[in-house]
């Protein structure tokens, strides 16, 4: 009587396999964006870092079996970029689909690999001392804006499992304000092979980045939908500088709602076979802390 051999976990493997071309796209997109930081003029490097960061993206996306749908398209010129945040995968959907500057904690700037690539794209950095640093984080924001660049920003300053944004931190928004740059919201939302919404690619609690990884690798083939709404000023006639920046983060905060609530149907996945060009719980302290991309305010109320 023979032995029946140990079946094999085929989601595993193939997820594993995933995991190695991932590392290995993940080497190969550094290396680009690093050569385009690096080489040629000093003028335009962060341009072109920004656009090698979009190619990367793209690149990673495909590894990790993501799919990308997009809507709309980004604002020639500056523009703050606001949008709700579910993932790590937001910022490579996003820079996917037009180069952005995205704004970090100072942390991000020594983490290995990750760091340099950061600092190349011209990335805003941010101190942990919000309360004390913040004018000085507005105007790193502000001349950003000034110097013609789309900054993204996260303003609800913590990652959810999904549906509409949580209130938006209103401080980021006075970058536009003193920039007279335009305000443009974006949403994203996730959905599994069958077009249903998924939380397979949520960061959230006390969550790390390799077990959310090996989630999605292990998830299948995911959509992830992108959608660029109209910019906005940032500024209206009259009013106070506070006033201005509460209407212009109430008005994005309340377009991704909308796109999140009213257009959450499914999608048939077979719309995006080939278009890669073109999920709420209050968070721990360590969540916080190690959440790379932040909304710039006060930690304990919103400007």
């Amino acid at each position: 009587m023979t032995r029946r051999a140990p079946a094999i976990d085929r989601t595993r493997l193939a997820a594993a396999g995933r995991m190695v071309l991932c590392l290995g796209t993940a080497l190969l997109a550094s290396i680009i964006i690093l050569a385009a930081a690096t080489a040629g003029p000093a003028y335009g490097r962060t341009r072109r870092a920004g656009v090698a960061a979009a190619l990367g993206s793209r690149m990673l996306l495909r590894a990790l079996g993501i799919r990308l749908l997009t809507t709309g398209a980004a604002r020639d010129g500056a523009a703050l970029v606001v949008a709700n945040h579910v993932s790590w995968v937001d910022i490579l959907a996003i820079t996917a689909t037009s180069p952005v500057v995205p704004v970090a904690k100072c942390e991000v700037a020594h983490w290995p690999l990750i760091g340099p690539l950061a600092r190349r794209t011209g990335t805003v950095f941010v101190s942990r001392r919000i309360g004390r640093d913040l004018p000085a984080t507005v105007d790193r924001i502000t001349s950003a804006l000034r110097r013609g660049y789309r900054v993204l920003l996260f303003p609800e300053g913590t990652t959810t499992s999904g549906g509409p944004p949580g209130a938006f931190h209103r401080a980021g928004f006075q970058a536009a304000v003193d920039a007279a740059a335009p305000v443009q919201p974006v949403s994203i939302d996730y959905a599994d092979r069958r077009g249903r919404p998924t939380g397979s690619t949520a960061f959230v609690g006390d969550d790390t980045l390799l077990a959310s990884t090996w989630r999605v690798l292990r998830a299948g083939p995911v959509l992830v939908r992108v959608r660029w709404h109209t910019p906005a000023a940032a500024t209206e006639d009259g009013g106070h500088r506070a006033h201005h920046r509460a209407r212009a983060a109430d008005d994005a905060r309340g377009r991704i709602s909308h796109a999140l609530g009213a257009e959450s149907h499914p999608v048939d996945p077979r719309r995006v076979a080939t278009n890669v060009t073109s999920v709420s719980r209050r968070p721990s302290r360590r969540a916080l802390s190690r959440n790379p991309v932040i909304a710039v305010d006060r930690p304990d109320r919103a400007a």
